[in-house]
């Protein structure tokens, strides 16, 4: 997996979820623009699995992601 951010969250607040599911645990929320790793390995139909620069890392709905 590259360490390079190439997604970047194109909502004004978008939650992270322990798995991929919205009835999952809340991780984080994060801002809008901020900068993400996709990792496309471990990603679903519907949820990019995803980690920040702060070290924050789990799952999002791919509709509020915008890849580089």
């Amino acid at each position: 997996m590259e360490n390079t951010p190439n997604a970047v969250v194109n909502c004004l607040r978008l939650h992270v979820f322990s798995k991929p599911s919205v009835d999952s645990e809340i991780v984080c929320k994060l801002r809008y623009l901020t900068e993400l790793i996709v990792d496309m390995d471990d990603s679903t139909e519907s949820f990019y699995k995803i980690y920040t620069a702060i070290g924050a890392e789990g799952f999002c709905l791919k509709e509020f992601v915008t890849i580089k």
